[in-house]
């Protein structure tokens, strides 16, 4: 039900309900209605309290709005220290790297041209939006653009954003991103979806979360035990890795039978990026997989982590 009212837009009926709770999922969602009610002082008040809490699962989703929210209040000073902060980190997830890269650009850019009060969430409007949705595929002009949607009513965009999900030279893993926001915002719609091999038909709202996937959880589960598990660094590399592997793969089913050929070659492309020497004999022996298949898996692997 609460998930259900904040769909909707009824963030205050939602805080009614949540003022009782004291969950991790309460605190968080309490974040959101008053993000969406725009009341920004507050939602600074409660995320910056919310990031500081040990094992929080929705840490970057708060972490993203109190960036927001001290941007609207014209604290850009304090935020552009968080993203400082953040970006110095071995790993973060690709959705909200990008976004951390391209706030703290266009922050200090406004620094410098002596424009730092000016917030770069206020920069297109609607009509620009479009625009930019339905002429691109460069990941550094679109990934601000999906940003923003997720602040406004994705509705008013769906034509567009079809285009976008049809487009097979735009990345995978911002595709994802935008079937998150739809589903975020109920949209029931039906979809064409094409990457750089297939074409499917979805609708958001049906489909799982990719962090709720089987797929997900098998693998990162895999990459997680079977890599570089005494290796900090390397093992970070390769969680990264994977996760832009199985973002950019999302909505297509990713069967039982390839999971080991994905962990083998997530390890071969993250021992690659490291800049360590590569076994091979070791792998295909470690995973049971055989050697031209585990070359396929490489190349995309390798595939949908060149998004840049």
């Amino acid at each position: 039900m609460i998930e259900e009212l904040i769909e909707q837009g009824s963030y205050e009926a939602t805080l009614d309900l949540l003022s009782k709770e004291d969950s991790d999922i309460a605190k968080y969602q309490r974040v959101i209605c008053y993000s969406g009610l725009r009341d920004y002082p507050k939602v600074v008040e409660l995320a910056s309290k919310l990031i500081k809490e040990p094992n929080n699962r929705h840490y970057y989703d708060v972490l993203s709005l109190y960036i927001v929210a001290l941007i609207k209040i014209n604290q850009q000073e304090e935020a552009m220290k968080l993203l400082e902060a953040e970006l110095k980190m071995p790993f973060i997830p690709g959705q909200f790297e990008d976004f951390f890269e391209t706030t703290y650009r266009q922050l200090k850019l406004q620094k410098e041209k002596g424009n730092i009060n000016r917030s770069p969430y206020d920069l297109y409007t609607d009509e620009q939006l479009q625009n930019i949705l339905l002429t691109t595929s460069k990941l550094n002009e679109l990934a601000p653009v999906v940003q923003q949607l997720g602040h406004r009513n994705i509705r008013n965009f769906l034509a567009a954003l079809e285009v976008v999900l049809m487009n097979k030279d735009v990345a995978g893993y911002l595709k994802s991103i935008i079937i998150e926001l739809l589903r975020n915002q109920n949209v029931s719609q039906e979809f064409e979806y094409a990457d750089y091999e297939t074409e499917i038909r979805i609708t958001p709202t049906e489909l799982l979360p990719v962090d709720e996937t089987e797929a997900y959880q098998a693998i990162m589960k895999g990459v997680s035990e079977q890599i570089a598990p005494d290796n900090v660094s390397l093992s970070n590399v390769a969680k990264d890795v994977a996760l832009l592997v199985l973002v950019g793969t999302y909505p297509f089913d990713i069967e039982k039978v390839e999971y080991d050929y994905y962990i083998a070659a997530i390890e071969c492309v993250a021992t690659k990026m490291f800049g360590m020497p590569l076994d091979l004999d070791l792998i295909l022996e470690k995973y049971e997989v055989e050697a031209p298949k585990l070359d396929e898996y490489v190349k995309k692997v390798t595939k949908l982590n060149d998004i840049y």
